[in-house]
């Protein structure tokens, strides 16, 4: 089962899972997500699911990091069974930025109606549930780092799902956000939690204007939306 955390300065969520649960997910993302420019409006979310992908693959060669857990194996239960094993397993780690992995988990919901209404896939499909759980585990994640409070504002935003809300997303407005994000205090990270929520649903003016912004530039150069680059710099570096 995965799991998840918020780092230790919440700049975003640490996940951890064994191989075979990251191959997985990895494998369930590219396939929810589709191939290149199969749907033209999402190319520009598509590639940010691709970059979760990207970082699930390194996590499972070993280049992110790695944790132990205890996994329920007690002296006494190895007495009972006669046998000698491990109280802890390793998992490996990879690290996502809370904006972007609210907005991953969202976006997400368009995928899942695009997969089903090409493959018609029966209720259990593994592959729509392991995404599923995959979103699951983002939201009980932020369920366990905020108040209480504003976790109840943030779930007033889980609403249900509406096809099409991401539909031609500008996800520079995520790289907007992002670099906020980096760019606050531990605890005003937290605190914005749930306020990221609701901009990535309810989308403020800011996005509006970005998003035209966007295309009347992509119109300009003759190009898809996804040839453009965002103006705004990361910082070179920062603890998670």
């Amino acid at each position: 089962m995965l799991r998840m955390e918020s780092t230790e300065h919440h700049v975003g969520i640490r996940l951890a899972g064994d191989y075979d649960e990251l191959e997985r997910l990895y494998e369930a993302l590219h396939a929810v997500v589709g191939t290149e420019f199969e749907y033209d409006d999402y190319e520009a979310s598509r590639l940010r699911v691709l970059g979760v992908c990207y970082d699930l693959r390194h996590a499972m060669m070993g280049d992110r990091g790695a944790v132990a857990l205890p996994n329920g194996y007690s002296r006494d239960i190895g007495k009972f069974l006669n046998r000698i094993g491990p109280d802890k397993n390793m998992y490996f780690t990879c690290e996502m930025l809370w904006p972007e992995a609210i907005f991953i988990m969202l976006t997400l919901d368009d995928f899942i109606d695009l997969y089903e209404r090409k493959m018609k896939p029966h209720v259990w499909d593994l592959t729509v549930m392991t995404v599923r759980s995959f979103q699951s585990a983002i939201a009980n994640c932020l369920e366990k780092t905020v108040p209480a409070t504003k976790f109840n504002n943030a779930k007033r935003y889980f609403k249900p799902y509406a096809p099409g809300r991401y539909n031609r997303f500008t996800t520079m407005y995520v790289d907007d956000l992002n670099i906020r994000h980096l760019e606050m205090t531990p605890e005003k990270r937290v605190n914005q939690l749930s306020i990221l929520v609701k901009r990535l649903t309810d989308f403020p003016d800011e996005y509006y204007h970005l998003h035209h912004q966007v295309l009347e530039s992509a119109r300009r150069h003759n190009c898809h939306p996804t040839d453009l680059r965002y103006n705004r710099e990361y910082p070179e570096d920062w603890e998670w």
